[in-house]
């Protein structure tokens, strides 16, 4: 394949893409309007599953989750319905109902993990010893291995401290 061939295939995906997330919004919302009628959510279910792993299923369930009557019930994988939201979304009216869940885009509902192509350890320690601290400040929370926590801490304190030397060293300007 020449690059025009390359670039002419890049972009019939691209527009095809497009197509189908349009498709894909009308008619989630289409399957969130049959939701409301007839307390039916199979249709919604049918549709994550229907557009594949190439495509952002966990966003189209958050749209779903968030803007309909629809819910995913703890430990499982299909929708439940929720009858309490289902009554306030069949006192809209139908076409503005409609006209408000076609102008919230499903592709946007749980944005795209962010691509990690490095991991920062010291990052991620840090924010694990937050959490920690968080925890053992909470009153309502039995604390064990205490002791643990504070070898951590102390690790911690010297590995940065460490960082912090070396750089001082680094930068040309040898502090004792």
């Amino acid at each position: 394949m020449d690059i025009k061939q390359l670039m002419q295939a890049i972009g019939r995906i691209g527009k095809a893409a497009a197509k189908l997330t349009k498709d894909v919004q009308a008619v989630a919302v289409e399957c969130a309007l049959h939701a409301v009628d007839h307390g039916n959510v199979t249709p919604a279910n049918e549709l994550v599953e229907s557009i594949g792993k190439g495509m952002r299923r966990a966003s189209l369930r958050a749209w779903f989750e968030k803007n309909t009557c629809m819910f995913i019930p703890k430990g499982k994988d299909k929708f439940g319905f929720d009858s309490e939201r289902a009554k306030g979304m069949k006192a809209e009216d139908r076409a503005a109902l409609r006209e408000r869940l076609l102008a919230l885009p499903w592709e946007d509902a749980k944005p795209e993990a962010p691509i990690v192509s490095v991991f920062d350890v010291s990052e991620a320690v840090d924010k694990f010893m937050k959490r920690m601290e968080g925890m053992v400040k909470d009153a309502s929370v039995s604390v064990r291995n205490r002791e643990l926590l504070e070898i951590l801490n102390q690790q911690v304190s010297i590995y940065h401290a460490q960082r912090v030397m070396a750089s001082i060293k680094t930068d040309g300007a040898d502090v004792e």
